[in-house]
């Protein structure tokens, strides 16, 4: 009562929360799995990357399953579609590393996200 910053804080921390798990919840079921791995790893890049002359590395391991993990889905659907952007030329993977060689295409198809329906 004392302090009624705390519970409008609260409330604030709760409602974004909620959110984002709406979000997290309407990509898993409305949005293809492909564009969900494309937003995922363009938020990495941006937030963990370090780029070089030949595409963004990563310092920490990043493995499918996490990557799985991150976006709603197992293993073996993410290395269908990541290894469909090595042969284009997107990405390149290796044991627990992926090498993002064209940002801007993921960014495109990352993008897309935004053109949910409704």
């Amino acid at each position: 009562m004392r302090h009624p910053e705390i519970s409008h804080e609260l409330c604030r921390m709760l409602c974004k929360r909620s959110r984002k798990l709406f979000n997290n919840f309407e990509a898993a079921n409305l949005i293809p799995l492909p564009n969900r791995i494309a937003n995922q790893l363009c938020e990495l890049a941006n937030s963990l990357g370090n780029p070089c002359p030949d595409g963004i590395h990563f310092d920490m391991r990043i493995t499918q399953e996490d990557i799985g993990f991150m976006v709603g889905s197992s293993r073996q659907p993410v290395n269908k579609v990541l290894k469909v952007w090595q042969e284009q030329g997107m990405i390149k993977i290796d044991y627990g590393t992926v090498l993002i060689k064209n940002l801007g295409q993921l960014s495109t198809l990352a993008m897309m996200l935004d053109q949910r329906p409704g």
